[in-house]
């Protein structure tokens, strides 16, 4: 039996090259280990014109007679599984990657894991997918393996242990083809992760995940410095980001991870929350090498914040001024499209930005995501998701919209408002994404 894990393509990005596919590459590495199956990786992003054709109508691609798959994927399809993970605005594309397996090669069987089926699974198992993973797949994988693979929803129990696993395996991938593409500075860089699990409900976020997935769980530092070794040594890479849903919670690990990287040549970004932040611990990260953390403090308006159950305007402040006094870069995440969010909103958040003064900012536009109490609101309003015409990170013109029940005519323009001032504030434009199927803000 062999195993081809796909990362699929990502037609909305102008660059879908971002970051390694750690999940697929996590799980090809234990199944690997344990000698349940061959694997490969089929890696289909930075290639434009299999983003144009699983992006898009891959029937139309498939009829034409110009369509083809790789011809080693065509070998043995009695013995071959394809393992795809899809987030929400991949998943039309992982929908046509099943397509094209079943009409190209019959017989094999496509399964399916990742955040946006973990919140649907029965909408993936009604798409046509074989097996639909829900939660983290590290042990349930290779379970479904040695149990003959059955079809069905396959409901995991995430890992506790981050220990025993093993790192990805990088090795099935052009590690290097990523590495110039996470605005890192010079050098290669890559990602890594930490921990796993936020404990955090957040309004937008996932809740829905179960078990351990919504507790916080982390490696030793002394794993995690194995991994960073291992990453300098066989690909050059001495810096990171590290992709963890919180970096740092746990004092006593960020104090180890300090003493222990404190040592070390790496450079770190991290993601944290300014209500979990060590203040004082501030100084000895940036001897660890942490250079930047990325705050996803969302608005400068109380209101807001108070509405998605987020921290206050004053600790966020508060966080931006620590990190500076640190020598630690601060990059901001903002989202617009709340309930709350008008005018006033995107005055206070300017109001908050010459303030603070985070050293960048990016406002992403809100699309509610399958599994949070923000779709549910939305859903039940009338609004109907068009993933494949979305990105969360887009602006009209160059990124889907979508309006949400609760928008005025005017949302869309505070958001443009919005957007034009932190263009003007920086002096740089706000990231720009590809999305040739995008609806506008007056369409959707």
């Amino acid at each position: 039996m062999r195993i081809i894990f796909v990362n699929v393509c990502s037609p909305f990005l102008l660059n879908d090259k971002g970051a390694p596919p750690l999940g697929v590459l996590q799980l090809a590495a234990i199944v690997r280990e344990r000698g349940l199956a061959e694997v490969a990786v089929w890696d289909m992003t930075g290639d434009a014109s299999l983003a144009e054709q699983f992006g898009s109508d891959c029937q139309t691609f498939i009829s034409r007679g110009n369509f083809n798959l790789p011809a080693w994927l065509l070998e043995r399809p009695d013995e071959t599984i394809l393992a795809l993970t899809s987030t929400s605005s991949q998943y039309h594309s992982a929908c046509n990657v099943l397509l094209a397996a079943k009409r190209c090669v019959p017989g094999m069987r496509v399964i399916i894991g990742g955040s946006h089926v973990s919140a649907l699974p029965d909408e993936a198992l009604h798409d046509g997918f074989h097996a639909v993973f829900a939660g983290e797949a590290d042990d349930a994988l290779p379970q479904w393996l040695r149990d003959g693979c059955p079809y069905g929803i396959v409901h995991c129990m995430a890992p506790r242990g981050l220990d025993r696993l093993p790192f990805p395996a990088r090795d099935l991938v052009n590690v290097q083809s990523y590495c110039s593409n996470m605005t890192m500075g010079e050098g290669l860089s890559s990602t890594l992760m930490h921990s796993r699990g936020c404990s955090f409900a957040c309004k937008y976020c996932v809740r829905t995940l179960g078990d351990a997935a919504r507790l916080v769980r982390v490696r030793s530092v002394e794993s995690a410095l194995r991994e960073a070794d291992h990453l300098s040594m066989r690909y050059g890479i001495y810096r990171f980001v590290a992709v963890d849903d919180i970096w740092g919670i746990k004092r006593p690990w960020v104090e180890r991870f300090c003493e222990v990287f404190g040592q070390s040549r790496f450079q770190f970004r991290v993601n944290c929350r300014a209500n979990t932040i060590h203040f004082d611990l501030l100084p000895a990260m940036k001897r660890a090498g942490i250079d930047c953390i990325s705050f996803g403090f969302e608005s400068g308006d109380e209101r807001v914040l108070h509405a998605i159950s987020k921290n206050n305007v004053a600790l966020n402040t508060k966080a931006v001024r620590a990190c500076h006094d640190a020598g630690i870069f601060v990059k901001a995440y903002l989202i617009f499209g709340f309930a709350e969010d008008d005018g006033a909103s995107v005055e206070a958040t300017c109001r908050w930005i010459e303030e603070a003064r985070p050293d960048s900012a990016q406002v992403a536009w809100l699309i509610p995501l399958p599994g949070t109490p923000i779709y549910q609101q939305a859903m039940a309003g009338g609004w109907t998701p068009a993933y494949h015409q979305l990105y969360h990170n887009g602006k009209d013109r160059r990124g889907g919209m979508s309006r949400l029940p609760w928008h005025s005519d005017e949302t869309a323009k505070y958001y443009e408002v919005l957007c034009e001032w932190l263009e003007a504030f920086y002096a740089r434009p706000q990231p720009a994404v590809q999305c040739p199927n995008a609806l506008s803000a007056t369409e959707a």
